[in-house]
C-alpha cells in the first residue's frame, strides 16, 4: 500500500509541471524561468542532502566535466525548448510527446549501451507513435490560421533528444560511484546558472516579474516537482524496483491531458481517447519487466522525469 501512496504522491506532484510552465513563459523568457526553477531545486536538494549526511569524495576534472554536460543537456537546453513549446500547444500534449522517445532510446541504447533491439520494444514504439499521430492528427485537422501546434510539437520533440544525451551522461557519472543527490544537485545548479547566463546574453538584464502566479509556479516546480518528486521517484526505484516506478510515466500523459481539458479547454474525443490508450499500451509493452533490458527501461524513466 505504501508504494502506491508514494506513486500517487509523485504523480500528483509531477503532473502539474507542464501547465505551470505556461504561467512562467507568459511573464518571462523560458531561459530565465528554467534558471530560477533549477536554482531553487538545487537549494532544496542540497538542504536535503546535508540533512541526510550524504558525503562525496573529491571529484576529478573529467567527472566535473561530465556533471557540467549533464546540467547543459538535462537541466537547461531541453527545458528551454520544452517551455517554448508550451506557447504553441496545450501543456498535456507536451507530456504526450515524451512517448516518442521510445525510438531514440532504442537507437541510443544500441549505440551506447550495446542493448539489442527487441521485438516487444519495437511493438511498444509503434503503438506509441500511432497514438501520437492520432492525437496530433486531431490537432492538425483542427488547424486554424493562428495555430502553430506542429511548431510546438517540433520544439518538444527536439528537446527530448537533448534529454537522452543528458541521461546518457548521467549514467556514466553514476557508474563512477558518485552520489546521486550530489551529482544531481550540482547538475541542477549548473543548468540553472547556464540558463540565467543565456537569459542575459539573449535579452540583457532580465526584468523580474512581480505576478504572484509566476513565483508560485517557480517555487512549486523547483521544490515540489524537481526535488521532492525526484526523491520519491528514486525511492520507488531503489525499494520496489523500476517496474513499480514505471507506472509514473505510463500514467502521466493521460493525467496531464485531463488537466489540460480542465484548465486549457482541451477537448476529449474518441480519437484522443484511442491515442492515449495506444500510448499507454505502448509504454506498458516497452516497460515490461520480463522482456526489455533494464538499462533501456531506466533510461526512458529518467528521460521522462527530466522533462517533467
Amino acid at each position: 500500500m505504501i508504494k502506491y501512496l508514494i506513486l500517487f504522491a509523485a504523480l500528483v506532484l509531477g503532473a502539474p509541471s507542464w501547465i505551470l510552465a505556461k504561467y512562467q513563459v507568459a511573464h518571462a523568457p523560458a531561459e530565465f524561468c528554467v534558471g530560477l526553477r533549477f536554482v531553487f531545486a538545487f537549494a532544496a536538494l542540497e538542504i536535503f542532502r546535508r540533512i541526510i549526511g550524504d558525503k562525496q569524495r573529491k571529484l576529478t576534472a573529467s567527472e566535473w566535466g561530465l556533471i557540467f554536460l549533464q546540467g547543459l543537456f538535462l537541466h537547461s537546453i531541453n527545458l528551454w525548448l520544452c517551455y517554448y513549446s508550451s506557447l504553441y500547444m496545450v501543456s498535456g500534449l507536451i507530456a504526450v510527446t515524451v512517448s516518442t522517445m521510445i525510438l531514440p532510446n532504442m537507437i541510443f541504447g544500441q549505440i551506447f549501451l550495446k542493448v539489442p533491439i527487441r521485438l516487444q520494444t519495437v511493438i511498444g514504439a509503434l503503438l506509441g507513435i500511432f497514438g501520437v499521430c492520432i492525437l496530433f492528427g486531431q490537432e492538425i485537422l483542427s488547424f486554424s490560421g493562428d495555430s502553430f501546434v506542429m511548431l510546438g510539437f517540433s520544439l518538444a520533440f527536439i528537446s527530448t533528444f537533448f534529454s537522452v544525451i543528458g541521461t546518457q551522461v548521467s549514467g556514466i557519472v553514476l557508474k563512477r560511484g558518485i552520489s546521486i543527490s550530489f551529482c544531481t544537485s550540482r547538475a541542477l545548479l549548473i543548468g540553472g546558472l547556464l540558463s540565467l547566463a543565456a537569459t542575459v546574453l539573449k535579452n540583457g538584464t532580465p526584468i523580474i516579474p512581480t505576478a504572484p502566479e509566476f513565483w508560485v509556479s517557480i517555487l512549486y516546480l523547483g521544490v515540489a516537482s524537481s526535488s521532492i518528486c525526484y526523491a520519491l521517484y528514486n525511492y520507488l526505484i531503489k525499494n520496489y524496483g523500476p517496474g513499480v516506478a514505471s507506472y509514473l510515466w505510463i500514467a502521466m500523459p493521460g493525467v496531464c491531458l485531463a488537466i489540460s481539458a480542465f484548465y486549457e479547454d482541451y477537448e476529449w474525443t474518441i480519437a484522443s481517447t484511442i491515442g492515449i490508450l495506444a500510448i499507454t499500451l505502448g509504454s506498458v509493452f516497452t516497460g515490461s519487466e520480463n522482456h526489455i533490458s533494464q538499462k533501456v527501461r531506466n533510461l526512458m524513466q529518467r528521460v521522462f522525469l527530466s522533462q517533467a
